[in-house]
């Protein structure tokens, strides 16, 4: 079975992601506040579902939130780890698919920030996904999960398969010198509600080129009304959908959706 969520966070991608990303604290950050307030709603464990470097699951810990984390990308992982280390943590981390999630605890919300859910490039390994976010929770527990709204990349015309290399962007490590740089190319099909973008990243130390590597990332977009029948068919129930990381209802103008549903 292809798993595109596993294409792009290992090697380089993952070794350059928090400089790309940016490592600053995010405490004060409007999302950071929307999910803190969601967390203090349903008091208890939680899981961060693609936690990744730990961008956002550390500084939950650190603030005395009991969630624990889960990715498939056993890079990503060790970076995490060592970042805890760092700060004094232990956090309790889990190498699983989404869509092949199986835990022996019950949390009372599990936690999908910065979009990973649009990773699953298989729309049935989507909906069983969501069945094991299901399957995962305690009775009243909260499923909370991001969503770009679909750009108008999504709508272009999707017979120009080439695309055209974006303009490099380019972070250097503090720690040894080198320079990572990325630049990337995509297209787009309406019809299966897919984007595909292949990134090119490259090392270089001193101007000598180190190391390069090509990463293929699969995004499928949703409807909102696609993904409340998706939740309903998990067993989920209530629905709500807010607007970038208010406590608004989401708009057409939102750029942003986080969809809400209950066990």
């Amino acid at each position: 079975m292809s798993r595109s969520d596993d294409e792009n966070y290992h090697g380089l991608v993952a070794e350059s992601y928090d400089l790309f990303r940016g490592d600053d604290p995010i405490e004060q950050e409007q999302w950071f506040q929307f999910y803190k307030r969601r967390l203090k709603e349903r008091p208890g464990l939680a899981l961060e579902v693609g936690c990744g470097t730990g961008r956002v699951l550390l500084p939950f810990l650190k603030d005395g939130f009991p969630m624990e984390g889960v990715d498939s990308s056993s890079e990503m992982l060790a970076i995490c780890r060592q970042k805890a280390i760092n700060m004094g943590l232990e956090p309790v981390l889990y190498e699983q698919y989404m869509q092949e999630l199986v835990l022996q605890k019950k949390y009372c919300t599990i936690l999908i920030p910065l979009g990973s859910f649009i990773l699953i490039g298989h729309h049935s390994e989507a909906v069983e996904a969501l069945r094991r976010f299901h399957d995962c929770l305690s009775n009243g527990g909260q499923l909370v999960f991001s969503t770009p709204a679909p750009s108008s990349e999504i709508y272009s015309d999707s017979s120009n398969e080439a695309g055209t290399w974006s303009e490099p962007a380019t972070v250097t490590r503090d720690a040894d010198g080198a320079i990572f740089t990325l630049q990337s190319k995509g297209s787009s099909d309406s019809l299966e509600q897919v984007h595909r973008s292949l990134q090119r990243y490259e090392m270089r130390r001193a101007g000598k080129l180190i190391r390069a590597e090509e990463h293929m990332s699969v995004t499928r977009w949703y409807g909102m009304y696609e993904l409340r029948l998706m939740l309903e068919l998990a067993g989920f129930r209530g629905f709500k959908v807010y607007g970038d990381h208010t406590d608004e209802e989401a708009t057409a103008r939102s750029s942003s959706r986080v969809y809400w549903a209950e066990k």
